[in-house]
């Protein structure tokens, strides 16, 4: 619903790739991954050429897009339609401050990969922001995702 033809998508703590490379395969224009993990950039290359999918439409970097100036600089600000996270809680939280710099007026951040136990941890957070709206949760099985939309 959010992945519309055209869109650009931030996808941070990528891991395999799995999100964008599924953005792309639903229209997105083009996807720019981060991860920690130097094994995550290595399988999203051989996932996104797997996929046929060019360098030039996924872009991967390995770094921490909330403390390397970096990283956000490769990133770019105010350019990204959708920003999605399926990561642990406490980077959820973490990350709410550092995502709207990153999203046009509109964007939507997606979350997910919070243990329902968390939940409340992360809407808080999330609503505490004042530049984000929460406007949807869903639910499956013990495992809960929370979208936000730039204001």
């Amino acid at each position: 619903r959010y992945v519309k033809e055209g869109v650009r998508v931030l996808d941070v703590g990528t891991g395999s790739g799995i999100l964008g490379i599924a953005a792309l395969k639903l229209g997105a224009k083009q996807v720019f991954g981060t991860d920690l993990d130097e094994n995550a950039v290595s399988a999203v290359r051989e996932n996104i050429e797997a996929n046929q999918i060019s360098e030039n439409q996924f872009q991967v970097v390995q770094g921490n897009i909330i403390e390397e100036k970096e990283v956000k600089d490769l990133a770019g600000y105010g350019c990204y339609d959708v920003a999605v996270a399926n990561i642990l809680a406490p980077v959820i939280i973490l990350l709410q401050a550092e995502i709207p710099v990153h999203l046009k007026k509109g964007g939507v951040f997606i979350t997910s990969g919070i243990i329902n136990t968390k939940e409340e941890d992360v809407r808080r957070a999330i609503a505490s922001n004042r530049e984000f709206e929460i406007i949807e949760t869903t639910y499956q099985g013990e495992w809960v995702s929370i979208t936000a939309r730039k204001l």
